[in-house]
């Protein structure tokens, strides 16, 4: 592998479909004459400071007026921010989960690739829209619960605001319940089998 590459993990929600929370990525250093429509690229907030938590990577998707306009696959919004030469640290090539590595595509076909992505968000609305009504039935009838059995594991940590239930699906978060606060949050599909603490109920 090159010895001017780099890796570094993925963090965060703004390009999910294209990568997850953990991912490996292999970055090649770049400048701006390197980078085209449709590249994946990392860079640093320049609103934001030079601090390595405000590192973020997104697809480059427009150019106006000399200047690059970038955007998560997952957001349904530009950044604020141009990519410049000053805050590009460089292209995101590869990326690697589970041991297996794959190219990251970039250009006309990246783009393509996150037009589709970015469509997800009107068509999930007018779903949730049509649909929510159907959800909510099944969700009353308990149906789903009798013929989906998710592995869950339950774990207690005390934190500064008191005890925090977490429910834990193949090591990810799906639900939360603060206990003392009487707050309780689940991610869907799994609202369908965890259910709120009777008192909150």
């Amino acid at each position: 592998m090159n010895k001017h590459r780099q890796t570094r993990f993925y963090r965060g929600e703004s390009m999910l479909g294209t990568f997850r929370s953990g991912d490996c990525l292999v970055v090649t250093p770049a400048s701006l004459d390197d980078i085209c429509v449709g590249d994946v690229v990392i860079f640093r907030g320049i609103r934001k400071g030079p601090d390595e938590n405000d590192i973020w990577v997104h697809r480059v998707v427009d150019v106006r007026h000399g200047k690059f306009v970038t955007r998560g696959d997952n957001n349904s919004y530009n950044d604020l921010e141009f990519l410049t030469n000053d805050n590009i640290i460089g292209k995101v090539t590869h990326a690697s989960r589970d041991g297996k590595t794959r190219r990251i595509m970039g250009g006309r076909w990246g783009f393509l690739r996150a037009r589709c992505l970015h469509a997800r968000h009107p068509l999930m609305n007018l779903l949730r829209h049509l649909l929510g009504r159907y959800y909510r039935w099944f969700k009353k009838s308990n149906l789903i619960s009798c013929l989906w059995k998710p592995d869950l594991r339950r774990l207690s940590l005390k934190t500064d605001n008191g005890l925090l239930v977490k429910y834990l699906n193949n090591g990810h978060t799906v639900a939360r319940w603060w206990p003392e606060i009487k707050k309780f949050d689940c991610r869907k599909p799994f609202d369908f089998v965890i259910f709120p603490p009777e008192d909150l109920q």
